[in-house]
């Protein structure tokens, strides 16, 4: 159906809740998350390859 589907989950920055601080503000949020994106008819779903290197999730969607 030309969605590509994208969950998962992020961790907290923070490795224990018990820290004597806190945030007021941050960019991105933690806990899970889901994307849905639209895919365009000149991308070859078939070809589309996907690698999680170094903390970012780089996605390939080859046109057709």
């Amino acid at each position: 159906n030309r969605l590509l589907s994208i969950r998962g989950q992020r961790r907290s920055p923070f490795p224990n809740p018990r820290n004597s601080f806190s945030v007021h503000l941050m960019e991105i949020d933690h806990g899970e998350f889901c994307r849905a994106i639209e895919l365009p008819g000149s991308i070859n779903a078939d070809t589309i390859t996907a690698k999680y290197k170094n903390g970012w999730l780089w996605v390939r969607m080859p046109k057709t």
